[in-house]
């Protein structure tokens, strides 16, 4: 599989393992209650959620109703 998706962290993350067999990438979820920390510099945002269509995965947040927003996007 080119894309893996799991939900093993509280906060919702993405890593790209490039070889020379292919690439693959992994897309966590994170975790749909909590509250958005920075640590070490990073943002780590909660109330997140993958949404995945024909043009690609893209990591969302939910910030209340009828706003959520992309925080990352692979096309």
């Amino acid at each position: 599989s080119d894309v893996i998706v799991f939900g093993h962290t509280h906060f919702a993350s993405s890593y790209e393992l490039r070889t020379e067999a292919g690439n693959k990438l992994f897309l966590n979820t994170g975790c749909w209650i909590g509250k958005d920390i920075e640590y070490n510099g990073i943002m780590c945002y909660a109330n997140t959620f993958l949404y995945i269509n024909e043009s690609g995965a893209y990591i969302m947040k939910w910030r209340g109703p009828g706003n959520i927003e992309c925080i990352e996007a692979f096309t």
